[in-house]
């Protein structure tokens, strides 16, 4: 947990290295381990922020937050009905390719209009695009956003250096996660 943090503050810092250092150590934690999306059915969500959860550093928060932030944000839909002010366009939903699971395990159809919610990391109310109001962890600290800062951290130490190194680190993260997020 508190590499995660160094990672991510280092990150905002501008240290590139020790961002890069720090991203190194939560990932060769052997408690934690990037989930393979691929071995997903398609269709199912998972639940990415609980302890069952291979990514998971800390999970926080309860999914019923989602409801009380939502419900009071409703407009009426000129269709009939109402809809959250806060969605995923289409737009936003078909620029992930088909090959890439996350479109259809973050974003969310919503069963009411024509929009997408960005809801499937948590746990739904069954046949519904809605939160499920009970005390599951709705967001997590996890070990993909250390691979994200590792990348991004040796990304930058490339640009700053033209380090050959840095620039093969940082195309190589950014596979690694991408192999467990893309199916082809």
């Amino acid at each position: 947990f508190v590499y995660l943090l160094l990672s991510r503050v280092h990150l905002y810092m501008e240290n590139w290295n020790e961002a890069s250092y720090y991203a190194d150590k939560v990932i060769a934690d052997s408690r934690f381990r990037l989930l393979d999306f691929p071995d997903f059915p398609s269709g199912s969500h998972i639940e990415v922020h609980t302890y069952r959860c291979p990514e998971v550093i800390w999970p926080y928060s309860y999914s019923g937050e989602f409801n009380e932030y939502e419900n009071p944000y409703m407009m009426v839909y000129s269709l009939g009905g109402s809809v959250a002010f806060v969605i995923a366009s289409s737009e936003l939903y078909y620029k992930y390719s088909a090959d890439d699971i996350r479109r259809d395990q973050y974003l969310v159809r919503d069963v009411r209009s024509i929009n997408y919610k960005a809801f499937g990391k948590i746990a739904l109310k069954s046949g519904s695009s809605d939160p499920n109001p009970n005390n599951t962890f709705a967001r997590s600290l996890r070990v993909s956003e250390a691979y994200l800062n590792k990348a991004e951290a040796q990304a930058e130490i490339f640009k700053e250096s033209g380090s050959a190194e840095a620039k093969t680190s940082a195309i190589n993260t950014i596979q690694a996660l991408r192999a467990k997020r893309i199916t082809n």
